[in-house]
């Protein structure tokens, strides 16, 4: 630790951000360090040298990132191109390291600009990340090979699914942009390694899968098929896109005020949120019993939810939310 930070220090890198330099850089919010590629990778190295533990999302987009700005400013072109040059280089660096070119591209467009994506810088970070990850399988980066493994439904699967349930709707009403890994989060359970973890997408009842990351061995997937979550309302997946569709339907949700109102239940949060003068109450029930409560002054209507069973409902003054269930109100 004590030589990345002098490292850092030495490098005239006061801010200890890491990924979020390069953010907050590709926002236009601060320049780049010209040092920052050569410390990143140093750092990196020393890190595992040492035994510890770095990923390499953020190793990936900071060097990448990075080194395309010091390409733009030793080819003098001009800072308004700062912004595109810097997710340019954020594709090619996760596209180079796990081999996702589409995926490389969204996921810098997407951080690069909270709630709106830079359509303009899409071409150039689409060539940017299908040449780098060309030049990387040149260069003998190449898929290892992996089995395919997948659960019978029983008690236990049922129970992950309501947990995993929960923790996306509790995700989906925070403030700001949020993430969602292809792995552990959405019910895959590898062993072992880190790929082993952050797997491709499983599609099918063949089991066609994406292109799982580097170093893959063993891919378990507990849950069904995207084919068969899709054909059943219940699933996971199913769940995810509906929290991600309110989201999107209510932009007090990623970028309102939130205020915590008094709840007549401890397992119960109410939380107002408000955006340019637009309110909404999200009522959240961590309950195993449905629960009721009398909606605040203004609210009349339900206007969205999240339920795994049961429904939400509004009675006149008062307002029912299911069992694990989050309910919108306006």
């Amino acid at each position: 630790g004590l030589p990345v930070v002098w490292m850092y220090r030495r490098g005239g890198i006061k801010t200890a951000g890491g990924t979020d330099i390069i953010v907050q850089a590709a926002r236009g919010e601060q320049p780049v360090s010209r040092l920052l590629a050569p410390v990143i990778f140093a750092a990196t190295v020393l890190t595992h040298f040492f035994g510890g533990s770095a990923g390499r999302e953020g190793a990936a987009l900071q060097l990448g990132g990075s080194l395309a700005e010091l390409v733009r400013k030793r080819l003098r072109i001009g800072d308004e191109f700062e912004d595109l040059a810097i997710m340019c280089g954020m594709s090619a660096g996760f596209s180079a390291v796990f081999g996702s070119q589409i995926a490389a591209v969204i996921f810098a467009l997407e951080i690069s600009c909270v709630g709106m994506l830079p359509l303009g810088a899409l071409f150039p970070c689409v060539v940017s990340s299908i040449t780098a990850g060309q030049v990387a399988r040149c260069l003998g980066e190449r898929a290892v090979t992996y089995y395919i493994s997948s659960s019978t439904p029983d008690l236990l699967f049922y129970g992950r699914v309501l947990v995993l349930a929960i923790a996306c709707g509790l995700l989906s009403i925070l403030n700001g942009s949020i993430f969602v890994y292809y792995g552990d989060e959405i019910g895959m359970a590898g062993t072992g390694n880190d790929p082993n973890k952050r797997l491709g997408m499983f599609w099918d009842k063949k089991m066609n899968i994406t292109l799982c990351p580097p170093g893959t061995t063993v891919a378990d997937y507990p849950f069904p098929s995207v084919q068969e979550q899709e054909g059943n309302p219940l699933s996971i997946l199913n769940y995810y896109r509906a929290a991600l569709a309110l989201r999107h339907q209510f932009p007090q949700i990623a970028r309102g005020m939130p205020t915590v109102l008094e709840s007549p239940d401890a397992s119960l949060c109410l939380i107002e949120k408000d955006w340019q003068g637009d309110r909404i109450l999200i009522a959240v029930n961590l309950s195993i019993d449905d629960l009721s409560f009398p909606l605040p002054g203004g609210y009349t209507q339900l206007a969205g939810e999240l339920e795994i069973w049961g429904e939400a409902e509004v009675n006149g003054s008062e307002a029912l939310v299911p069992s694990y269930g989050i309910a919108i109100f306006q």
